[in-house]
């Protein structure tokens, strides 16, 4: 019989396969249309905005 940490180790690997599995699987689809990738760039566009403002902010909260 396993005990509760093989139990804990195999499920943490059985959880890693299924991240990879479910990464390739987003990976290999199609991109879409031509409307659908200039959405999907201005989404990235305006999240790496947002992500720069927010490191400059903590950035300035963090010297201080």
């Amino acid at each position: 019989m396993l005990d509760l940490n093989s139990l804990i180790i195999i499920s943490g690997i059985a959880a890693i396969i299924y991240g990879v599995a479910m990464i390739r699987s987003v990976l290999a689809s199609p991109t879409g249309n031509k409307k659908m990738e200039a959405i999907s760039g201005a989404i990235q566009e305006g999240a790496s905005a947002y992500l720069n403002r927010q490191y400059t902010t903590i950035g300035i909260v963090g010297a201080i």
